[in-house]
């Protein structure tokens, strides 16, 4: 797998350490329960917890020499738990997380709007969801229309209103 071959220097360079990735998640309420789908080296998996009084934060990511990575580097976080997961298929019961984050993951996944549909099913009825993907300009404009078509697939009813955000 890419990313376990990768563990080892991901996350390193000065451009992935810069906060700007983190955008939204100074705003976690108190005491919630958070997931980060695809947390690589846990990040901005920690950089929740540090900036929120939360009671967990879980990271979910595929690849296992990530986790061990961060794992290492954040062993002295008791609120926080690792779990090797599928963000297409996540391991977790419905309705559990008050927030879910994913930053940059979801752009790599085969089927996004599987992701999407998992996040909505682990997220409680009124929980925050903050996903971001790689722009437009990196991609070439397809990261927009894979978003909004999940939007569509997930929320249904509500998409119009929700896309008219971007």
């Amino acid at each position: 797998m890419g990313y376990d071959l990768r563990a080892a220097e991901f996350g390193s360079s000065p451009t992935t350490r810069h906060r700007s990735h983190r955008v939204g998640i100074h705003d976690i309420p108190v005491d919630s329960v958070v997931l980060d789908v695809g947390c690589g080296t846990g990040h901005s998996t920690v950089f929740a917890l540090d900036t929120s009084r939360v009671r967990m934060v879980v990271g979910v990511d595929l690849s296992a020499a990530m986790l061990r990575r961060a794992v290492q580097e954040h062993a002295n976080s008791p609120e926080v738990a690792w779990t090797q997961g599928d963000a297409e298929r996540l391991p977790y019961p419905a309705n559990v997380f008050d927030v879910v984050i994913s930053r940059r993951a979801l752009s790599h996944l085969p089927d996004p709007c599987s992701a999407f549909n998992e996040i909505a099913r682990v997220a409680r009825p009124g929980a925050s969801v903050n996903v971001t993907l790689f722009g437009d300009r990196a991609m070439g404009r397809p990261v927009e229309r894979i978003l909004r078509a999940a939007i569509r697939d997930v929320v249904a009813d509500r998409a119009t209103e929700l896309i008219s955000l971007f």
